[in-house]
């Protein structure tokens, strides 16, 4: 950044984060959100051999249950996994090998997740109990802007004392 400029935006790391969410983000988000909003998955039996899950839909209106399951579905796999393949990308986006992408991971990941963890539960309980289905998407990717600029942040705070 230039001496005495206190804004600046890196265009290419604009395209490469925008084009992250485009292919890897999206799929996922239309796809969660597009699950009726009146079923919710409940896990009747695990084979722990074969490891195949048997899923049976239960229907409820927005109950505090659905409500629960989803955040907690939300909290428990997408968001380390959209964590872990952001940090990924980007690593890799920016010319980085597999070791220094693991170092990055490792360092970053732990500490996004404490601090989304506090915020990503109150965003999806207002999110599935009272935001329409069909504005769902539009209402989670604001704070999904939001998450990026933040995740850019914690990404590029390289060796400061609080990691």
């Amino acid at each position: 950044m230039e001496e005495g400029k206190w804004f600046h935006i890196c265009l290419p790391r604009c395209w490469r984060e925008d084009s992250g969410e485009v292919v890897l983000n999206s799929p996922q988000s239309s796809t969660t959100f597009q699950l009726p909003s009146h079923h919710h998955i409940t896990i009747i039996s695990i084979d722990t051999h074969t490891h195949i899950c048997v899923f049976f839909f239960f229907f409820f209106s927005k109950s505090l249950r659905f409500v629960a399951n989803k955040v907690a579905m939300d909290g428990i796999i997408f968001g380390p996994l959209d964590l872990f393949v952001f940090f990924t990308y980007m690593g890799f986006s920016l010319g980085k090998n597999v070791q220094q992408v693991k170092e990055d991971v490792k360092r970053d990941f732990l500490l996004a997740l404490f601090l989304e963890s506090g915020v990503w539960p109150i965003i999806q309980v207002v999110n599935f109990r009272y935001v329409p289905v069909r504005h769902q998407l539009l209402y989670v990717n604001i704070f999904y802007l939001m998450d990026n600029t933040f995740l850019s942040w914690v990404e590029q705070q390289k060796d400061v004392a609080w990691k």
